[in-house]
């Protein structure tokens, strides 16, 4: 196609020199030279490399039970942190991890839209894809030692590791003080999300997975996930 291109631009050039309008130089000359099969498959490679470094190995998100406002720490394969914020109504999740979109509906097997956002984000095609975060924001990146660390950590992981779950019993009195925060971490793994850790007061759930713990322990651990989470009691605000 780009040889075409080139031809096809070279007959218009040649055209406009018979045209009996002196030249001093050769057209021809000007046109670049077009790229050796060589150097189009390092480019190919560049853009390949650029884009395993680029993509998402870990989200976390931070919900508040009095806000309609979400936020979502993300991490890179290349060590960049960011965060993004953005406000919806999607219903509310109660301290046994469901998510009531009624007064008498709930649903224990649901999505709020940055699930669909990472889903969108991990899938092969742009077709799905859609913005989300109003608010987002680099916060920095991890040093090369963490980040060797982390994406190694990731490779390891299992998805299908055993997972600890404890939940109170309905029946149980209420907790004497209501937590306001829940959060939930998730590896990406074979381009894929795998829910490692999720907490809502009288649910917790942790999988059996050395590697995936310890992913999110490093992660939790740095200076980027302090800011975040102090960014998130400014930007998580209450509805009235």
């Amino acid at each position: 196609m780009k040889r075409l291109t080139a031809a096809a631009l070279s007959a218009i050039l040649l055209s406009g020199c018979g045209s009996g309008k002196p030249s001093s130089t050769d057209t021809r000359s000007a046109l670049p030279p077009l790229p050796k099969a060589a150097e189009l498959t390092t480019a190919q490679q560049t853009a390949e490399t650029s884009s395993a470094e680029s993509r998402i190995i870990y989200r976390e998100r931070l919900y508040n039970i009095n806000s309609y406002t979400k936020s979502d720490l993300i991490v890179q394969a290349d060590g960049t942190v960011w965060c993004g914020f953005y406000m919806h109504n999607e219903g509310t999740i109660d301290r046994f991890n469901r998510l009531w979109t009624s007064d008498d509906e709930y649903t224990e097997n649901y999505q709020l839209d940055d699930d669909r956002w990472l889903a969108s984000v991990l899938t092969e095609t742009k077709d799905d894809d859609f913005m989300l975060f109003g608010d987002y924001s680099k916060l920095g990146e991890l040093s090369t030692e963490d980040t060797q660390r982390l994406v190694s950590l990731v490779a390891e992981a299992d998805p299908v590791s055993a997972c600890n779950v404890s939940v109170a019993s309905p029946d149980e009195a209420a907790p004497a003080e209501t937590e306001t925060e829940y959060n939930f971490v998730d590896l990406i793994v074979n381009s894929a999300p795998y829910r490692v850790y999720a907490y809502t007061q009288s649910y917790e759930s942790m999988v059996q997975d050395t590697a995936a713990e310890e992913a999110m322990k490093l992660v939790q651990s740095t200076d980027f996930y302090t800011q975040w989470r102090e960014k998130c009691v400014n930007e998580l605000i209450p509805f009235e």
